[in-house]
């Protein structure tokens, strides 16, 4: 009885060693694939507020151009209604 007893125990104990060893596999494999995906979603993060920035400056840019025709229209629009 003691003999099976012992016996049982050593395979439950086996088995959670096995078992905790397949978990920390996992769990490394988990760990390194959240770590690459970081770096890329990092990466991404960066590209898209460098576009973020450049459109910024490109609606600037055309806002300063619609000034510029308005006032030429304006202006224009002055003349005509002068003559």
């Amino acid at each position: 009885m003691k003999n099976t007893a012992i016996g049982i125990l050593l395979i439950v104990t086996v088995g959670a060693l096995a078992f905790g060893f397949i978990q920390n596999s996992k769990l490394a494999e988990l760990k390194i694939t959240c770590e690459s995906e970081r770096g890329m979603l990092e990466k991404l993060a960066q590209e898209q507020q460098l576009q973020a920035k450049e459109f910024q400056a490109m609606a600037a840019l055309a806002q300063q151009e619609a000034m510029i025709q308005r006032t030429l229209c304006e202006e224009q629009l002055n003349a005509l209604k002068s003559r």
